[in-house]
């Protein structure tokens, strides 16, 4: 079968075609021909060596594809099934030879392209927003990088559940336009943060929230935003965020002059492959959450995730997908479609 892998750590140039031969699944496995493959700000991370590991390596979690051939303790699946899942052992492939735990039906109201943006983005969303607890009906929140992948699905869930108002920042005019016309997040509650300081940020979301903090702030971008989420989280508020920090991060959790004592503040780091270290064991969660994101699309309590095809299963289409990853300005998700050619 054909994958995109990469033998060194790198930039984009060091993703590349090969051959490899088909996935032998286990009795409690089953063998997905994929149709399509999203992308992920993490796939660069790991591309790059950040999480380091051994080469050579085939990258990416995203996907969805159609059932080909079942273990013997397959469980609820069946040759021919539309599924969609988390492939932590890599997705740029034509075949995936997954457990059953990591994958659950996609929606039939998504095309294989939707259903590819799903896991990744609207997972950790979920993880960070209902698994942490502290989502509630009719509270203000905070969402930074709204128009991410994860921003966009955090929106759309926030929405479902409804929490809020919701607001968010944008950093430029095509950012903004997204925000407004895909995810209907009002004018007044977007937050053009070009030029400002931390503190004027923080300044003018309090001000467009009639003067209050927020009891619920999301970092989905890290550095100087996780900051900001500190500053406009209220008293005995909560902060979820999926970005570690390097060790020269600022800001101080357990001193006496720490915002979190000083505020009472909870906070939740969110890292979507947490239970796939914990093994087989605490995988469930995975497809509790993936059926659940399912039955909400199936009754188009979520609206369709914004897609941009990048190309089919090439290494160029993945070096291009990175690329423009790297830039920080992507909508919605990026995905790479197989239907045409397998």
């Amino acid at each position: 079968m054909k994958v995109i892998t990469i033998d060194q750590f790198g930039g984009p140039e060091v993703l590349k075609d090969a051959t490899i031969a088909l996935p032998q699944i286990s009795r409690d496995e089953v063998l997905v021909k994929v149709k399509a493959v999203g992308f992920n700000p993490v796939d660069t991370k790991i591309r790059s060596g950040v999480y380091g590991g051994t080469c050579p390596l085939i990258l990416g979690v995203d996907f969805s594809g159609v059932v080909e051939a079942v273990g013997d303790r397959h469980g609820e699946f069946a040759v021919g099934d539309h599924v969609y899942g988390l492939s932590f052992k890599g997705s740029y492939a034509e075949y995936i030879g997954i457990s059953t735990k990591l994958i659950a039906k996609m929606p039939q109201s998504l095309s294989f392209e939707e259903a590819a943006a799903v896991p990744v983005a609207y997972v950790t969303a979920f993880q960070a927003m209902i698994g942490t607890g502290a989502l509630q009906q009719n509270r203000p929140l905070f969402i930074s990088g709204g128009s991410g992948g994860v921003g966009s699905a955090a929106i759309q869930l926030a929405r479902v559940y409804r929490a809020g108002p919701v607001f968010t920042m944008s950093g430029n005019v095509q950012s903004r336009e997204y925000l407004l016309k895909h995810l209907q997040v009002p004018s007044s509650h977007i937050l053009n943060y070009s030029g400002m300081s931390t503190e004027e940020m923080a300044d003018k979301l309090i001000e467009m929230n009639q003067g209050q903090q927020f009891y619920f702030a999301l970092d989905f971008v890290g550095g100087k935003v996780k900051e900001l989420c500190f500053v406009v989280a209220d008293y005995h508020g909560h902060v979820a965020s999926i970005l570690p920090e390097d060790d020269a991060f600022s800001v101080k959790v357990w001193g006496r002059n720490s915002i979190f004592w000083h505020k009472s503040l909870s906070l939740h780091m969110v890292y979507l492959m947490a239970s796939f270290g914990a093994g087989p064991k605490g995988w469930n969660i995975y497809k509790t959450q993936l059926k659940h994101l399912a039955s909400l699309f199936e009754k188009k309590e979520l609206p369709e995730p914004h897609i941009q095809i990048m190309g089919e299963l090439s290494a160029e289409t993945a070096r291009k997908a990175h690329v423009l990853l790297a830039t920080g300005h992507t909508f919605g998700k990026l995905v790479m479609s197989l239907s045409d050619s397998n």
